[in-house]
């Protein structure tokens, strides 16, 4: 895991004055959504996807989903794991949404400790190198 995040829509913003200076501002309010969406990840060990994390926690669910990403990228949640097919590749649960289409289920790493919930606001809202 790095020791601080980056910004991880500063390719789509070529890391513009302006850009930075907003991912600043907004660093500790996106920094709470990360804990609380991980917080949520980590009392449902069945898994849950994203919709249902927006339906628990009422953050919108282009931020849940964001913040899903961070978390991936960082290696807390991972997608669950059902087991491997004849070709010896992974295949994950996926749930139907509302919509009817199929959403991925995260679940925390096992490997890592429940414990760390207790820094990832800190992780997230620490300026990157």
């Amino acid at each position: 895991m790095r020791e601080k995040v980056r910004d991880i829509t500063a390719s789509r913003h070529g890391g513009n004055a302006e850009s930075a200076l907003a991912f600043r501002d907004l660093r500790p309010h996106l920094a709470e959504q990360t804990a609380r969406v991980a917080s949520i990840i980590l009392q449902h060990p069945h898994g849950l996807t994203a919709q249902e994390i927006e339906r628990i926690s009422g953050i919108p669910y282009n931020c849940v989903s964001a913040r899903c990403a961070e978390l991936k990228a960082e290696g807390l949640v991972l997608r669950k794991k059902l087991g491997t097919n004849l070709e010896g590749k992974p295949f994950f649960e996926r749930r139907k949404t509302r919509s009817g289409s199929l959403a991925v289920v995260l679940i925390w790493n096992p490997t890592i400790s429940p414990s760390t919930i207790g820094w990832v606001k800190e992780l997230f809202e620490a300026p990157a190198s």
